[in-house]
């Protein structure tokens, strides 16, 4: 009996340690998850979302000193999902990922292109933007792909990043690209204009405009891409995952596509 009496001593002795560590397992992981910044955005009914206001037209300040633009828009869109109120804070390009990381901002959205170095702190959501390198050609005699730039004069802003994958055709693929560099867009846009180009190399944001009355189109095959995501605190994959789902809500409502028309005209 004693024996029994023991060995029915050990098992609820073992069975309480389990239990006690049960318990303290689930306060450690309740307390990494109270650590995840979407509860403190729940908790807080306010988003808090970091941005550098200077470049149009995804996020600038207006006259008034409001926040307008196709991120900021997104941004409220996100927000009113979510039942919580938005608050913009505005820092210079360069210091938005420190004010992420040092819990400044719940969320980065500035027309953020991916940063493979930062995967270790951040993580980024599902692009919602695709910004990048294209061909802009006359609707009338348009261009599909670079190959079709094979010896024919093509405008460029000097220095831009078109500029530099013209180079790198001519190098790497011995296109032979006569490349029209002009000191400024406008300058390489007038170029194209008046016939002397045959087609215009520039980003996707500053394509999508010129495209919206007709007289221009843009090639099915960009020369590079860069996709635009935002960005929250590695501490936080529960936001990153209503991010991505509220990223898709919105491209599959088009909600997206009416923005990049609002703000882009396409």
């Amino acid at each position: 009996m004693s024996l029994s009496l023991g060995v029915r001593r050990i098992a609820i002795a073992a069975v309480g340690a389990v239990l006690v560590g049960l318990i303290l397992r689930a306060i450690m992981v309740s307390r990494i998850d109270r650590g995840d910044a979407w509860y403190r955005v729940q908790e807080t009914g306010i988003l808090r979302v970091g941005m550098d206001a200077s470049f149009p037209p995804f996020e600038s300040v207006d006259a008034d000193g409001r926040y307008i633009g196709y991120d900021v828009d997104l941004a409220g869109a996100i927000g009113e999902r979510w039942g919580v109120e938005v608050r913009f804070v505005n820092i210079a390009f360069d210091g938005l990922y420190d004010a992420l990381l040092a819990g400044r901002l719940d969320v980065i959205l500035s027309a953020l292109p991916q940063d493979p170095l930062l995967t270790r702190d951040v993580l980024y959501s599902k692009p919602y933007f695709l910004a990048g390198q294209v061909i802009v050609a006359p609707s009338l005699n348009p261009v599909s792909s670079p190959d079709e730039l094979r010896d024919r004069a093509v405008a460029v802003e000097l220095g831009a990043d078109g500029h530099a994958e013209l180079v790198r055709l001519n190098r790497d693929r011995g296109l032979d690209v006569h490349i029209l560099a002009r000191p400024s867009l406008q300058e390489a846009l007038a170029t194209l204009a008046a016939g002397e180009a045959h087609a215009l190399v520039c980003d996707r944001v500053d394509a999508l405009p010129l495209t919206a009355s007709g007289g221009y189109v843009i090639g099915l095959v960009p020369l590079s891409t860069d996709p635009y995501v935002a960005a929250t605190g590695i501490g936080s994959p529960r936001l990153a995952a209503e991010l991505d789902d509220a990223l898709e809500a919105l491209r599959q409502d088009g909600t997206l596509a009416q923005m990049q028309n609002d703000w882009l005209g396409r």
